[in-house]
């Protein structure tokens, strides 16, 4: 009895510390591509990053110089975190790399 007690508490107190949101967040699962992030509820934080994020022209310029034909590019992201939130946006407007977005 006093097992079972203590196995409640503890899967009880587990849930209480459990991440919770006031709405169910979306997550994307498996490969995606650009378009899979246009479509609502990441369009809100994806489009906003894309659009405002001016690279650094010295960099851009150095780094079309370079030879990317032999390189292949996979980006690993959690749609609900907030780094990748923040980075995936900034990454993707590169079309000289040969990204793979599938």
């Amino acid at each position: 009895m006093k097992f079972r007690i203590i196995l409640l508490f503890i899967a009880f107190s587990c849930s209480v510390m459990a991440q919770t949101t006031a709405e169910k967040d979306r997550i994307l699962y498996g490969s995606c591509t650009k378009d899979s992030l246009y479509i609502k509820p990441f369009v809100k934080w994806f489009d906003s990053g894309y659009k405002s994020y001016n690279p650094n022209t010295t960099v851009v310029t150095a780094l079309k110089k370079q030879n990317f034909d032999n390189i292949s590019i996979k980006i690993f992201f959690g749609s609900w975190c907030g780094d990748s939130k923040r980075e995936v946006p900034r990454f993707l407007p590169f079309p000289f790399l040969n990204t793979n977005h599938s």
